[in-house]
């Protein structure tokens, strides 16, 4: 689920910044690594450190914000049912 939101969130900043710049946004501008390959905690948070970084970079290019809050909500369930299954366990 992260590394699609982290995605996501890279292709809205980046059409952000074509739309900024008056270009019409007719295509998609994505790379979404293949979710296998992040197996730690370690390797998922370098994952969401680069994009954090990425997106950054192209907000304080564009004036605007890009908006990458659209999986929020369900970042927040899955975290929900992750900490209720700790505490059964």
């Amino acid at each position: 689920m992260l590394v699609h939101t982290t995605a996501s969130g890279e292709e809205t900043a980046s059409q952000d910044a074509d739309q900024a710049r008056g270009m019409a946004v007719t295509w998609r501008d994505r790379y979404e690594i293949p979710w296998q390959i992040v197996t730690t905690a370690a390797e998922l948070h370098q994952r969401l450190e680069e994009s954090r970084r990425m997106r950054h970079a192209i907000q304080r290019y564009v004036a605007g914000q890009a908006h990458d809050d659209a999986h929020l909500e369900q970042i927040a369930e899955i975290l929900r049912k992750s900490r209720s299954e700790k505490a059964v366990v």
